[in-house]
C-alpha cells in the first residue's frame, strides 16, 4: 500500500493450475469437447493473523504461503513461486474458508462432505450428506456469545442454506 502499486502474484505458478479431472458426486464432470474438465485456482484464504496465505483449485491440493513473501520488497518473483509449498491434498471442493484459529474448513463436492484440517493438517469429516454435493462456498462466523471459542459454519447447499454449530 505505501508504494501505490498493484502486486500480482501466481500469475503462472504450477500451484494455479488444476492438474485432476472436476469430481462431483464421484462422476467426473466432461467438457462440451468430450474431456475432463479441470479448473484452476479459484479459491484463497488468509489467516486472521495475516501470516499465512492458502490458495487451492478446486481439485486440490492447498498450498500455503507466507505473506512476508508478498509484503518484503526484497523477495523476487523467484523467491516468492519457491515460497509456495504443498500443504494438503483434497477432494474436488466448491470453496473453503478459515476460522480465527486458523482452522480450514472445505466442501467436498466430490464425496458429500464438510471437511476441516486443523493447523497440524489433521483432517476431520465434520458433516456427511447427500446435500453437500450441491453446496457452494462455505462461510464461518464466530459465535458472538462471550467466552465462546465456537462459531458457525453456513453452507448453500442447493435452495437450502445450512447452519452447523461448532463447539
Amino acid at each position: 500500500m505505501a508504494r501505490h502499486q498493484a502486486t500480482r502474484f501466481f500469475a503462472g505458478y504450477p500451484t494455479s493450475r488444476g492438474h485432476l479431472p472436476l469430481t462431483i458426486d464421484h462422476h467426473i464432470v466432461m467438457g462440451p469437447d468430450g474431456h475432463p474438465v479441470t479448473r484452476d485456482m479459484a479459491y484463497l484464504a488468509l489467516e486472521t493473523n495475516g501470516k499465512w496465505l492458502y490458495e487451492l483449485a478446486p481439485t486440490g491440493p492447498i498450498y500455503r504461503l507466507s505473506t512476508d513473501l508478498l509484503t518484503d520488497p526484497s523477495v523476487t518473483a523467484a523467491e516468492q513461486m519457491e515460497g509456495v509449498t504443498q500443504w494438503r491434498g483434497t477432494p474436488t471442493v466448491s470453496g473453503m474458508t478459515l476460522d480465527d484459529k486458523a482452522t480450514l474448513y472445505l466442501t467436498d463436492i466430490e464425496n458429500g462432505r464438510l471437511l476441516s484440517f486443523d493447523t497440524a493438517r489433521l483432517p476431520h469429516i465434520l458433516l456427511v450428506s447427500p446435500r453437500l454435493v450441491q453446496a457452494g462456498i462455505p462461510g464461518w462466523v464466530k459465535t458472538s456469545a462471550q467466552n465462546d471459542t465456537a462459531g458457525t459454519i453456513w453452507v448453500p447447499a442447493g435452495h437450502v442454506l445450512l447452519r452447523i454449530v461448532l463447539h
